[in-house]
C-alpha cells in the first residue's frame, strides 16, 4: 500500500476540558478609578497549545453597560483554527462558596473581536454583568472567578486517519446495499477499524464476510453515503439537521463513536423551540447523552414560551403541562 493512501485507525480526542481559576487581589484598590480592563493569565488547551483563552474584567462596563463586565476570549495562533466552545461554566468562588455566573445555555452574546496579541486571530464570548459585584468580593479583598469550558478543536474533525479512496471501486472489497437497491463499493479493513460491528461482522464466519456483501435495511441511500464520506475522509460536512439525525442514529447502531460524538456537537447547536422535543427524543432513544443533557437545559431556560406550543401539547399529556405551568408561575 502506498504512503498516500495508508491507513492510521488511531482516533482524535473530541472533547477537552479546559480549567482555570483566576484571583484579583486587593480588589478595591486595583479597581478603584480604573477605566482600562483588567485581563486574566492566558490558559490553554491541554491537547492544543496554540488554542488559549482569557478572561477580561471591565470594573466600570463595557461600551454603555453601566455594570462590571466579564468577557471570556478564545484566540488561536492558526488563523484557519475554528472556534468551537460546546460548553462552559464561569462561577465565583467566595470565601468557601461558588456563584454560578454564566453557562452556555445563558450567553448573551458571540462576537469576532480584535486580537488580544496580534497575530492571533480572536473571538470574544459572551458578556456577563456583575451587577451584585459587592457580593462576590471575599472578606480578604479578592474576586475569584472559577472558569470551565469544554471544547473540541474542529467540530467536523472525526477522525485520526485519512483515506482517499472513498467513490474509487480499486480495492475495494465489499458491496453495501441500501433499502433502495443501490450499492457503495467500500473497504472492509476502513470499515472494521471504526466500526466494531463491521469489525465482528468481517471478523467472523459470516454470510457477509463469506459474500463480501452487506445488506443495510435500515439506513437511507443518502445516509450511507454521507456516513462512509464521513468515514473515509475524517470530516463531516453535513449542514442538514435531518440528515445530521439520521446520521447519528446510524453511527450509534454501527457504533461509531467519533461520528456519534461530533452529530452530538453540531445537533447541539440548532436547537429552536420547533425541533428540540424530537432532539430529546432522538437523544434518549439512541443513548447520545451529551445531546439530551443539551437539549434538557435549552427546555428549562425556554419553557416558558414551549408550554403552550403545538409541539409540547403534542409531547406531554394535558395534566402533566399543568402541572408545568404552575411550577413555572
Amino acid at each position: 500500500m502506498s504512503a498516500e493512501n495508508s491507513l492510521h485507525s488511531s482516533f482524535q480526542i473530541d472533547r477537552v476540558k479546559v480549567v482555570s481559576t483566576w484571583t484579583i487581589k486587593t480588589f478595591s484598590k486595583v479597581t478603584k478609578n480604573c477605566k482600562k480592563r483588567i485581563l486574566s493569565p492566558v490558559f490553554c488547551d491541554s491537547i492544543d497549545k496554540t488554542k488559549k483563552y482569557r478572561l477580561s474584567f471591565y470594573p466600570i462596563g463595557y461600551s454603555n453597560n453601566r455594570f462590571s463586565t466579564l468577557t471570556l476570549h478564545f484566540s488561536s495562533e492558526n488563523k484557519d483554527t475554528v472556534v468551537n466552545i460546546i460548553d462552559f461554566k464561569i462561577s465565583v468562588v467566595n470565601d468557601g462558596s461558588t456563584f454560578a455566573l454564566l453557562n452556555s445555555e445563558k450567553m448573551k452574546s458571540i462576537r469576532k473581536a480584535s486580537p488580544l496579541e496580534n497575530p492571533w486571530n480572536n473571538w470574544s464570548f459572551t458578556f456577563y454583568e456583575l451587577k451584585d459585584e459587592v457580593k462576590l468580593i471575599s472578606s480578604e479583598d479578592t474576586l475569584t472567578i472559577h472558569c470551565e469550558l469544554t471544547s473540541a478543536s474542529d467540530r467536523n474533525v472525526l477522525f485520526g486517519l485519512k483515506f482517499n479512496q472513498f467513490s474509487n471501486e480499486k480495492f475495494s472489497d465489499v458491496n453495501l446495499r441500501t433499502r433502495c437497491g443501490k450499492v457503495l463499493q467500500a473497504h472492509k479493513l476502513v470499515l472494521a477499524s471504526v466500526s466494531p460491528v463491521f469489525e465482528a461482522m468481517f471478523t467472523h464466519n459470516t454470510l457477509e464476510s463469506k459474500n463480501n456483501f452487506v445488506d443495510i435495511k435500515d439506513i437511507s441511500h443518502e445516509t450511507l453515503v454521507e456516513m462512509l464520506r464521513c468515514i473515509y475522509s475524517g470530516t463531516i460536512e453535513v449542514d442538514d439537521t435531518v440528515l445530521i439525525c439520521e446520521l447519528l442514529k446510524a453511527a450509534d447502531k454501527y457504533q461509531i463513536e467519533n461520528l456519534k460524538n461530533a452529530c452530538e456537537n453540531v445537533l447541539s447547536t440548532c436547537f429552536t423551540n420547533e425541533n428540540v422535543l424530537d432532539m430529546i427524543t432522538l437523544a434518549d432513544k439512541h443513548n447520545a447523552q451529551f445531546l439530551k443533557n443539551k437539549a434538557t437545559n435549552f427546555i428549562k431556560c425556554n419553557m416558558k414560551t414551549l408550554i403552550d406550543s403545538e409541539e409540547m401539547k403534542k409531547f406531554a399529556q394535558p395534566l402533566i403541562l399543568d402541572v408545568i405551568r404552575l411550577m413555572i408561575k
